[in-house]
């Protein structure tokens, strides 16, 4: 990935905005805050669902073989460079 990290004003900013705009829609009804609260919860599992389905349906990646001695053991090869 490539590009910097966002300015930490810019993402309070918009975190404070859209914390701001959920506690206005359940000022105005809380039928219309749960709503927009269900859509939300709606976007994330949705993209839960995508991002499993991608991972279950990619193409592995190509891994270089781990030379594997006697009397390693299964923590010894989790940190195996």
């Amino acid at each position: 990935m490539t590009g910097s990290a966002p300015d930490v004003n810019t993402v309070l900013g918009i975190g404070t905005v859209l914390i701001a705009g959920l506690a206005v829609s359940n000022i105005v009804g809380v039928k219309y805050g749960a709503t927009v609260q269900n859509v939300t919860v709606f976007i994330k599992v949705a993209t839960l669902i995508a991002i499993g389905g991608i991972a279950a349906f990619a193409e592995p990646a190509a891994v270089a073989p781990v030379n594997v001695s006697e009397g390693a053991t299964t923590l010894g090869l989790l940190f195996a460079g």
